[in-house]
């Protein structure tokens, strides 16, 4: 039998991937309002950034980071472990370049095929807080499982194959790639720390680093834009604090569930609550099909399959 620690680790991954599919939406809706969706990507990182900052008022927060330190300079963290934030800041980047270029469903599916395969080779490397985990059938079946999930779930709104799409399909492996292996090293400093709200907030550092840098670029090929309206509703200002929840749940969790089940758990909330979203809209309502519904269930089946897999391993 599944222990209660596990499942509700298990339980607050999923609802973390249905709230990234809500942080989509809401990102989604404020990169028309700014006019650049790499500055979309600045208010979304740095607005959770910004929020977590005030905590280093008190001391303990501020303890955490001389204990960070510390196991930085005797070694028992290696410096790039700190380094997770940068994924997040190139997925909010990608997502800029590959999008327009590929559509939302070839991105999608390309981050998952990263995720779900990385998350296979870190769980077997022993990265994760976890310890290492045999790469079993049973565990590749279900990061396959999840793949055509995904696929029945947006296939039919993947556009044509071309050339162009090579680039753009590339960005969105190795971005999914990198996602795994943040996963795991926030897991790590999570340990090490003791503190998921010091985690998250070096992640956020990291991811902003990216995103500024990214904008700058843009400036100086005369490609950026400063906003001009502000007059998105409420919710399309939250995408940094859902952010940092699903940022702090997996740096929690990942320790007792994984890196692969975290993967496939999170893609299953993201498309779960991206179905659940685009049937409370009317306007996106029409475009869920029986294919759409059925893939989200694959997903949910494949993680189920890795879950029992890591218990019986």
């Amino acid at each position: 039998m599944i222990r209660r620690p596990t499942l509700l680790a298990a339980v607050a991954v999923f609802v973390g991937g249905v709230l990234m599919a809500a942080q989509s939406r809401a990102n989604g809706s404020l990169a028309p309002v700014l006019g650049d969706p790499v500055l979309t990507g600045i208010w979304s990182i740095g607005s959770g950034w910004l929020v977590l900052l005030p905590a280093f008022a008190w001391r303990g927060p501020r303890r955490v980071l001389g204990v960070l330190r510390t196991a930085y300079r005797t070694r028992v963290l290696p410096g790039w472990m700190f380094l997770g934030g940068l994924a997040g800041g190139l997925l909010v980047t990608m997502q800029g370049y590959a999008v327009p270029l590929a559509g939302v469903a070839l991105v999608l599916v390309c981050l998952v095929a990263g995720q779900t395969g990385s998350a296979l080779g870190v769980d077997r490397s022993g990265i994760s807080p976890g310890g290492a985990k045999p790469v079993s059938r049973a565990r590749v079946a279900a990061a396959a499982l999840t793949l055509v999930g995904v696929l029945i779930a947006v296939g039919p709104r993947v556009g044509a194959d071309g050339s162009h799409l090579i680039l753009p399909a590339l960005a969105a492996l190795g971005v999914g790639t990198l996602l795994a292996v943040q996963t795991a090293t926030n897991g790590r400093v999570n340990v090490v720390g003791g503190n998921p709200l010091v985690t998250t907030w070096i992640n956020f550092t990291w991811g902003l680093c990216v995103v500024v840098l990214a904008w700058l670029v843009r400036a100086l090929a005369g490609q950026a834009v400063l906003p001009h309206a502000y007059d998105a509703p409420w919710w399309a200002w939250t995408g940094g604090v859902l952010g940092l929840v699903y940022v702090g749940i997996n740096a929690v969790a990942v320790r007792r569930v994984g890196v692969l089940l975290v993967m496939l758990l999170g893609v299953a909330g993201q498309l779960g609550g991206a179905l659940v979203l685009d049937l409370a809209n009317p306007l996106t309502r029409p475009s869920v099909t029986t294919t759409t519904v059925l893939g989200v269930l694959v997903t949910l089946v494949a993680a189920m399959g890795a879950g029992l897999a890591s218990r019986r391993a």
